[in-house]
């Protein structure tokens, strides 16, 4: 399985293969790794959920490695901005699926630069910069959903009930079973996530 288009970029290991892409409409769906991972993610996983989003809706997804020392708003906001300008693309609507880091940074600094309609946020390590988490959280439109995703083996499990307590009538918290931070041996159960982007219902 492969996107229709890669692009690469120079890093610091020399010029890598950096972002997939899934053609189709004015409907955008950008996919960011977690820390360390690339935008195919492991078994294919990034590249199985933007397949799986295009044929649900015919979104355009966009997929994001994050290599240590990447940086969202200088690399990842100038090459979507790049590419949906270069393609024509006029957003109708933006959707937003992180995992782990790449979690964080939807909230942090994805949020901050594009206006997300939907947002999927698998296992953000929650332990880390707490209070940044819920201040990005609180600063999000009122309309945006969110959906936080945890395993019940994720280091992060712990603290939802703090994480409960700053949540607006349009997030909500999902719970896993046997999940623990990358899915281990759930990889078609992890692809499976990206439907609750077009899930309204709490």
């Amino acid at each position: 399985m492969v996107f229709d288009k890669e692009f690469e970029i120079d890093t610091e290991k020399g010029r890598q293969p950096y972002y997939g892409v899934v053609c189709g409409g004015e409907r955008v769906v950008i996919i960011k790794a977690g820390a360390g991972g690339d935008h195919r993610g492991y078994g294919d996983k990034y590249i199985k959920m933007a397949r799986l989003l295009n044929r649900l809706s015919g979104c355009t997804v966009i997929s994001a490695s994050d290599p240590e020392g990447s940086n969202f708003l200088c690399t990842d906001v100038g090459f979507i901005n790049w590419y949906l300008e270069g393609e024509g693309i006029t957003p109708t609507a933006m959707h937003y699926i992180g995992s782990s880091r790449g979690a964080t940074l939807g909230l942090t600094e994805a949020a901050r630069c594009f206006t997300f309609e939907s947002m999927l946020l698998i296992n953000p390590p929650l332990m880390l910069n707490y209070h940044k988490t819920r201040t990005s959280l609180a600063a999000l439109p009122e309309k945006t959903r969110v959906s936080f995703v945890f395993g019940e083996r994720d280091p992060s499990f712990k603290y939802i009930p703090f994480l409960k307590s700053s949540l607006k009538e349009s997030h909500r918290v999902i719970e896993f079973p046997g999940a623990d931070h990358t899915f281990s041996g759930l990889t078609d159960e992890f692809v499976d996530l990206a439907r609750l982007l077009f899930i309204e219902e709490k």
